[in-house]
C-alpha cells in the first residue's frame, strides 16, 4: 500500500511586535479551553488580547475540521528568531499555511509575501504518487498553481494540436 505525503517547509518574515502577536493567534488557536462556536467569551478566553482571539478565530473557523476543545493544527511551527518557520514532518496543509499567513499579512496591512513550493510525494513509485503546487501570499490573497493542472493543460494543447 502507497503513503502518499505533502511537504513543504515556509517562513514568514515579521517584526519582531508582529511576531509575537502571531504566536500569539496560534497559541489562542491550539488553546483546548477555548471555544469559538460561542457567542461569548469565557474569562480564559477573555484573556487573550482582542485582535488575537479574533484572528485565531478567524484562522480556525477555516479549518474543515474544527471541533472546540480538540485544535489540530495542520502544519507545525517554530520561531526562528526573525521568522516564523511553518512545516509538517509527514503531511503539511498548505490550505491551512497560506490562510493564517494570509491572515496575519492583511492584520499587519503589509507588503511583504510569503511563498509556498510544496512536493507531491509517495512512497511508491506510482505515477498518481508525484507532484506539486505552489502558492504566492499576500494581504490581498493567495494564488495558487498545481503541476497537476499545467500538466493538463499542456496535454489538453497537445492533443488539439496533433
Amino acid at each position: 500500500m502507497a503513503n502518499y505525503y505533502t511537504k513543504a517547509a515556509l517562513e514568514i518574515k515579521l517584526e519582531l511586535e508582529q511576531k509575537i502577536f502571531a504566536l500569539q493567534v496560534l497559541e489562542c488557536a491550539e488553546d483546548e479551553k477555548v471555544d469559538f462556536t460561542k457567542i461569548r467569551k469565557s474569562a480564559h478566553e477573555a484573556a487573550y488580547p482582542s485582535d488575537v482571539y479574533r484572528l485565531a478565530k478567524k484562522f480556525v473557523k477555516s479549518l474543515v475540521d474544527y471541533e472546540p476543545g480538540s485544535v489540530y493544527l495542520p502544519f507545525e511551527y517554530a520561531d526562528t528568531g526573525d521568522s516564523i518557520h511553518i512545516a509538517h514532518d509527514e503531511s503539511i496543509n498548505t490550505e491551512a499555511a497560506a490562510t493564517f499567513c494570509h491572515l496575519i499579512l492583511k492584520h499587519f496591512d503589509s507588503d511583504d509575501y510569503v511563498c509556498i513550493e510544496a512536493a507531491h510525494t509517495c512512497s511508491s513509485p506510482r505515477t498518481d504518487g508525484f507532484g506539486g503546487h505552489a502558492a504566492f501570499i499576500t494581504k490581498k490573497g493567495v494564488k495558487w498553481m498545481s503541476t497537476g493542472h499545467w500538466m493538463h493543460k499542456n496535454i489538453t494543447r497537445h492533443k488539439k494540436a496533433a
